[in-house]
């Protein structure tokens, strides 16, 4: 159960009370569902084959920092546009970054 908390977290999910405690809460059930929504999988906050393997794959993905495929075209756009650099697309940003994009953005909005 812990591995499936800290897996969880590592795909982006927020178990902010808990974290990996090892008991399969209400914390751990809202987390599940919320991966599950976020990756169009059967909302049922089941850890189930489907779910494991999705979250396998985000895992996987990030690790290779590799933006998910429901993001790339976004991600590439804001590349080509100059918002974003080329680096870590999963890497969380401060927003202080955020105000950089935010600024290239309505830069970019008013040309």
């Amino acid at each position: 159960m812990k591995q499936l908390q800290e897996d969880l977290m590592e795909a982006g999910e927020k178990l902010p009370r808990y974290e990996s405690d090892g008991d399969f809460g209400k914390e751990t059930e809202d987390g599940l569902k919320a991966f599950q929504s976020r990756h169009d999988l059967t909302v049922d906050g089941i850890a189930g084959p489907n779910t494991l393997e999705k979250l396998k794959e985000v895992i996987k993905d990030m690790a290779q920092q590799q933006p998910n495929e429901s993001h790339k075209e976004a991600w590439e756009w804001a590349q080509e546009k100059g918002l974003l650099n080329g680096k870590d697309p999963r890497k969380p940003i401060t927003r202080e970054q955020m105000s950089t994009v935010m600024k290239r953005l309505y830069d970019e909005l008013k040309k």
